[in-house]
């Protein structure tokens, strides 16, 4: 029910990438001498424009290191620009002031001080600093999961850079923008992107982000679990790094290189990797680098189930979270403790362990379980971090469930499943929302071509003309063959017409055959179907046994049986109005009560399912193991049905319901048709049931099931 720890949710994962970018004219403080040094220049200069840029530009480089005293130069530095009226100081300190924020996780008061930037700029007018600020918002949002927000500010600044020409403007809202295709899984404009902020790098022969690059496409490629890609890129990216001396990218990407290694279960060169990006931000003190590192081998400690190393390095990143005022860390290290005091109740060779100085026993393992995930979901809610909202609702209602709190069990499943609804809700939007950018592209694209065909119409009527005066002398001998000329026009014009007709006949007949009527016409009209809610409806999976017998058979022989039972099977549903959803390899997916509402959803799925196994029986019969033995699972409730995919797009269904659907049809016997509780509740007045008590459904737990008998009532 629950990973193995969470090593950190994407926003984090994609921190490297963003803290590389954030602000690319800006210079980094590598060590405190610097900034010591730059601190004590402040007293000496007077309250001037060289004052507040000494002051900004410190608030800045403090943002990795100690965000509250960058807090603290940023104000300074506004303080000053607001009382000698100078409007581009107030501006730059107020955007400073956010970045800080934003590296706390404190992202309304980062938006509320960037937005004063930007108000500020429009009297400015320098698009320089409004791309930056931009850019900014951008990020912020995409550190929200207000995914669309985002990517409209981040494309804002790269039309402004775009504009001014500026291609390290360019590069570095490329490189975030892939960042944010990255988080919603568009892989492939990631990497895109990517590329292309690659190649402006390289023409800029700037090694630092050419580095930077390699990186970012090495995520892409583990984010597809491409692993092999992944480490290629990483590796190079590692190689650039060491040559530029840069030891704040290096320890970050050996930090990625040791995830690479423990997604491919190479746990020895994980910790070594890890062991090296956590000294690295130990020796620059950068606190945020070193929570995500010893999170990390908590998790990869807790993997390997040496459970109390993992807390330790759990505990060590709490405490530097906790120090940086971070609450988006808090929240994930109190839930991977959590998580780690589940699996140690969870392992039966463990009967306690000795922690914080005295020793815990087993039963005392689920309490402190329940304490540590109850404290981060309560940060979790906060700060609306949907992400760890999803797995640590699920393992607190797990921890719930073993200690029988089965009420508390029960409110944080509907929690975990209310929040993951909300997240599968965005990112459908986020496809529609794609969906119909790529429908304006392909409009516009047309409307270009329609132009293009009225020029050429036009110059042929101007030179239409020009011979009309040229061969006028000939008269009648032109105008009959013009005549001619027209008449065969109109021919080939009908039978141009009438194969368009025909042609047409056959596209909408063929979508009729791969969606339903109301969708297809949604479709058409608006060349997009909104993906919809359905509260009644029931989920029928069949699935074929004995393909064994095929064997010594040809593959034309197998898929001509299949097929000719699934056309039988399509036949029986067109008699009740079920819609089918698709086949994948012998399985037949079918759901009844929908996109129609149907009241009778269950007795007709029912009916349908019996005149299933009536016409298999009687093939059985006559065609003996030449043909299938068949399984039957059904369930009732609700779920979401739209359309996934642009090209070669289908209509799917979604949701609990058709999972535990799926596992009625696991779970059944052959020659059976095996129902859940809530098809039961609906069908055991008409019809005879046998009930098979509880049993173990993978994912689910235990489920009542029940076999039809054949003497119906």
């Amino acid at each position: 029910m629950k990973k193995k720890g969470k090593i950190i949710n994407l926003k984090l994962v994609a921190l490297f990438i963003i803290a590389l970018q954030f602000y690319y004219n800006l210079s980094y403080c590598q060590n405190q001498i610097q900034i010591d040094s730059i601190v004590k220049e402040i007293g000496k200069i007077p309250d001037d424009t060289n004052k507040i840029k000494l002051l900004y530009n410190l608030s800045s480089n403090y943002y990795a290191i100690n965000p509250d005293t960058g807090i603290k130069y940023g104000l300074q530095a506004l303080n000053l620009s607001e009382q000698i009226n100078w409007e581009k100081g107030t501006c730059i300190s107020n955007n400073k002031i956010g970045i800080n924020y934003w590296a706390k996780a404190n992202y309304s008061k980062a938006l509320v001080y960037q937005y004063k930037a930007l108000e500020i700029e429009n009297e400015l007018k320098d698009d320089n600093i409004k791309a930056m600020i931009l850019g900014n918002i951008g990020l912020i949002y995409g550190d929200q999961d207000e995914l669309e927000k985002a990517l409209d500010y981040e494309q804002q600044a790269l039309n402004i850079y775009y504009k001014l020409k500026d291609k390290h403007g360019i590069l570095k809202n490329l490189c975030n923008i892939g960042t944010l295709y990255n988080s919603i899984a568009n892989y492939p404009k990631a990497l895109e992107n990517y590329y292309n902020a690659l190649k402006i790098s390289e023409e800029l022969d700037d090694k630092k982000n050419i580095a930077i690059n390699l990186n970012n496409i090495g995520d892409a490629y583990q984010f597809q679990h491409n692993l092999p890609k992944a480490l290629e890129y990483e590796m190079k990216a590692l190689k650039n790094f060491e040559e530029l001396g840069d030891k704040n990218n290096l320890a970050w990407i050996q930090r990625n290189i040791g995830q690479l290694y423990r997604l491919n279960l190479n746990f020895d060169s994980a910790i070594i990797f890890c062991d090296y990006a956590d000294k690295i931000f130990e020796e620059l003190k950068d606190k945020r680098g070193l929570g995500i590192t010893l999170g990390d081998l908590g998790v990869i400690y807790q993997t390997q189930k040496k459970f109390s190393t993992a807390l330790d390095y759990f505990f060590l990143a709490l405490k530097n979270y906790k120090e940086l005022d971070a609450k988006s860390g808090v929240s994930l290290s109190l839930g991977n403790i959590g998580n780690t005091f589940l699996d140690l109740y969870k392992c039966d060779t463990i009967k306690s362990i000795f922690y914080f100085n005295k020793t815990i026993p087993k039963n005392k393992f689920i309490d402190s379980a329940i304490n540590y995930l109850n404290k981060s979901i309560l940060i979790s809610t906060e700060i609306n971090d949907e992400n760890s909202l999803i797995d640590f609702s699920l393992a607190l209602s797990e921890s719930y469930e073993v200690s029988k709190k089965f009420k508390n069990a029960y409110i944080n499943y509907v929690n975990y499943v209310n929040v993951k609804n909300s997240v599968f809700s965005l990112q459908n939007k986020m496809l529609i929302a794609n969906l119909e950018t790529q429908r304006d592209i392909d409009i516009k694209n047309k409307d270009i071509e329609i132009k293009d065909k009225q020029i050429l119409i036009d110059k042929l009527d101007i030179q239409k003309k020009q011979n009309e005066r040229v061969y006028f002398i000939i008269g009648i001998l032109i105008l009959l063959i013009l005549i001619v000329f027209i008449a065969i026009s109109i021919k080939n014009q009908k039978n141009s017409n009438d194969l368009l007709v025909i042609e047409k006949k056959k596209s909408e007949d063929l979508l009729l055959n791969i969606l339903p009527k109301e969708v297809a016409n949604e479709l058409k009209e608006k060349g997009s179907a909104d993906a919809c809610f359905f509260e009644n409806v029931t989920v029928m999976f069949t699935d074929f046994k004995g393909s064994i017998h095929f064997e010594n058979s040809s593959p034309y022989q197998f898929v001509d049986e299949l097929n000719n039972c699934f056309k039988a099977f399509d036949t029986i549903l067109s008699k009740y109005n079920i819609e089918k959803i698709k086949t994948v390899g012998t399985t037949y997916l079918a759901v009844a009560g929908l996109p129609t509402h149907n009241a009778n959803h269950a007795y007709d799925m029912m009916n349908a399912a019996l005149e299933i196994m009536e016409f298999m029986q009687n093939r059985k019969k006559e065609l003996g193991n030449i043909t299938f033995d068949i399984s039957i699972g059904m369930n009732s409730g609700s779920l979401v049905a739209g359309i996934v995919g642009v090209k070669k797009f289908a209509y799917d269904i979604w949701g609990d319901t058709v999972n535990i659907a799926a596992r009625m049809m696991h779970n059944c016997e052959v020659n059976k048709i095996n129902i859940s509780s809530s098809a039961y509740e609906i069908l055991k007045d008409n019809y005879k049931f046998e009930y098979r008590g509880e049993i173990d459904a993978k994912n689910k737990g235990k489920l009542k099931m029940y076999f039809w008998v054949s003497d119906s009532i």
